[in-house]
């Protein structure tokens, strides 16, 4: 039997809702429901979840933003009616003051569900960046058409700008701000700053998190098995990550010994089975802070900051900084390999 307090919180319901949930005929309440969700639930569903999932795709890289778009409107759509179904029973104490609000709700929780699946470090930065701006005092974070936003404090509940910031213009103000060379939280602090001075104005969150991963050097776009990375042995996975870190700062020790064009050729050709540059990783992992990094390339700061968003060079781009031919520069990170295999093959 249902309790006076769930009679109190259906009292509080949004007033669409009010025809299905007073119907006592079964066959009307289900008509009701069915005009319902394909009147004003199912189109929302489906214009939510198809910008969210173009910009998760679009950030990811996926050729096919629509491709998942059938199964999670259904996975939205069946939440939904569970919660209405329930809520006409009454055999759940949670009120649906608003159900636009409401569905905006289930499609972001089904969506997020989606992006731990394909990306959880991903998540962890969106994490990050919402919990930064919801209590450092220079921030603020709000909604707005179901969609996250953040921007200065004093900007709170302004509407987010449709243009976005140059990325370029905020990685040079986060290296000019030797971003590379801080710690996690205050890394986002940084980026944070750097992306709404260059906007002027609030911005969605997925959009930080776009430039947060692009400034980051795409570490975070690394795809795992989510449930091979829970199965794994914490103490295991933090001796191998001290291990990495030890190894890098010793290849590193070796690199520097290197002649300048040698160090030059393989540093700025660097880059992973998926061509992503791995030369951001080193700042990231404290084996080597930008300063270091530019003074063993032999560079200036405007140079290195010119270079940096095209990395890793490709031979002919490194052939033109050397004056060398292609076949040089290959040569010339050939031999940095062989010496750094010999120096390194005892290290285990």
């Amino acid at each position: 039997m249902p309790s006076p307090e769930a009679d109190k919180q259906q009292s509080f319901v949004d007033p669409v809702l009010r025809p299905y949930l007073d119907a006592e005929d079964e066959q009307n309440s289900e008509m009701l429901l069915h005009a319902l969700l394909q009147n004003q639930v199912d189109p929302l569903i489906r214009k939510r979840i198809r910008r969210k999932l173009f910009t998760i795709s679009a950030t990811m890289g996926t050729d096919h933003p629509e491709r998942n778009v059938e199964d999670l409107c259904s996975e939205a759509h069946l939440n939904v009616i569970r919660a209405l179904r329930q809520l006409k029973a009454k055999t759940d104490h949670k009120v649906i003051r608003n159900l636009d609000a409401y569905v905006s709700v289930v499609v972001r929780q089904v969506c997020d569900q989606q992006l731990r699946r394909l990306n959880p470090n991903r998540v962890r930065l969106e994490s990050q960046i919402r919990y930064i701006c919801s209590h450092h005092p220079e921030f603020a974070i709000w909604e707005v058409d179901g969609c996250f936003v953040i921007g200065r404090s004093s900007w709170k509940s302004r509407l987010p700008t449709d243009k976005k910031p140059d990325v370029e213009s905020v990685q040079k103000q986060f290296i000019k701000n030797k971003g590379f060379t801080l710690k996690s939280t205050k890394q986002m602090i940084t980026i944070c700053d750097c992306a709404l001075n260059e906007s002027k104005a609030p911005l969605e969150l997925e959009n930080v998190v776009r430039i947060a991963e692009i400034i980051l050097g795409g570490s975070v776009l690394r795809y795992e098995n989510l449930d091979d990375v829970e199965q794994q042995d914490p103490s295991q996975s933090i001796d191998e990550k001290l291990h990495l870190q030890k190894y890098l700062q010793r290849v590193w020790s070796e690199v520097v010994q290197l002649p300048t064009a040698q160090r030059i050729a393989i540093l700025l050709s660097l880059k992973d089975d998926s061509g992503r540059p791995l030369l951001p990783f080193l700042p990231l992992l404290k084996v080597a802070n930008v300063e270091e990094i530019e003074l063993h390339l032999s560079l200036s700061r405007e140079e290195f900051t010119k270079i940096w968003n095209s990395l890793p060079l490709s031979d002919r781009d490194i052939a033109e900084m050397l004056n060398l031919t292609t076949q040089q520069v290959a040569n010339l990170r050939k031999c940095a390999r062989e010496r750094l295999t010999r120096r390194l093959k005892n290290f285990g």
